[in-house]
């Protein structure tokens, strides 16, 4: 009987353990690849004047002590997932700010089927400051 139950747990947790892997995979996929830039715009909504000045604010923060990334993102959707838990994972995809320093923001812009979501991702070592 108790060789059988620890089957059972087994097998459970193994189950539990595949659906997680699998709806990960699925979510990743739909968070749009790093950037070249320190923008994203994968509505079209993002103009030429909008663009140059998140690079030059870009330019600017690196000749400062803290050296700050700023990156802006548009996007049609979050694919159903809350904007809040979306922004962290494209954060971390992205790897925004500099390794060790985690002193990256995120403006992030979602149209999510006219409901115009928005959410500022800081990373930790931007907290602090």
């Amino acid at each position: 009987m108790r060789r059988l139950w620890g089957t059972v747990v087994t097998a459970f947790a193994l189950g539990l353990a595949l659906l997680t892997l699998g709806t990960t995979a699925v979510r990743a996929a739909t968070l749009p690849a790093q950037p070249d830039a320190n923008y994203y715009d994968g509505i079209s909504l993002l103009d030429q004047e909008t663009t140059a000045l998140v690079t030059k604010q870009n330019d600017y923060y690196q000749t400062t002590k803290a050296k700050p990334q700023v990156v802006l993102a548009a996007i049609k959707s979050t694919g159903g997932d809350d904007i809040d838990s979306y922004a962290p994972d494209l954060f971390q995809k992205w790897g925004i700010g500099q390794k060790g320093k985690d002193n990256g923001i995120l403006i992030l812009f979602a149209k999510n089927g006219g409901k115009n979501n928005v959410r500022i991702e800081v990373g930790y070592g931007m907290e602090r400051t």
